[in-house]
């Protein structure tokens, strides 16, 4: 039997329509630990949480713009177990020294859409750590 946290769920239903109600979140890219909501924490080495969106200028999927644009996410990295933690505006493939490695925002779902704002708790975020920790 397979238990579900009520977070695991909500994160998998905002997966789910983020993609226009297909059952699948896409694969989080290699070296990733998965897609994380908002607020989630995950153990790259380094704990890694993203706590908001700083900013979203991505150019809508569909547009063709003069310039690509960026998102930037306010991102918490904390080590030995709470006792160092650093806040970090990560855009993507940025990298943040930390420790003996590197921390890296590589994706963010949804891809921007013209004409419809992204809610919050509709994004999921893709992280590496690069490094020995």
């Amino acid at each position: 039997m397979q238990f579900y946290t009520r977070k695991s769920v909500a994160v998998s239903l905002a997966g789910a329509a983020l993609l226009g109600g297909c059952s699948t979140v896409p694969l989080a890219p290699a070296g990733s630990n998965g897609w994380q909501a908002l607020g989630e924490m995950r153990d790259y080495g380094p704990q890694i949480t993203p706590l908001e969106v700083i900013e979203d200028s991505r150019c809508p999927a569909t547009t063709d713009c003069g310039q690509a644009g960026t998102i930037k996410i306010l991102t918490r990295i904390t080590l030995f177990g709470g006792d160092w933690v650093r806040d970090e505006v990560l855009a993507i493939d940025q990298h943040i020294e930390v420790a003996d490695g590197s921390v890296a925002l590589v994706a963010v779902l949804p891809v921007r859409k013209s004409g419809r704002v992204i809610a919050p708790g509709e994004y999921l975020f893709a992280y590496r750590f690069d490094g020995g920790l």
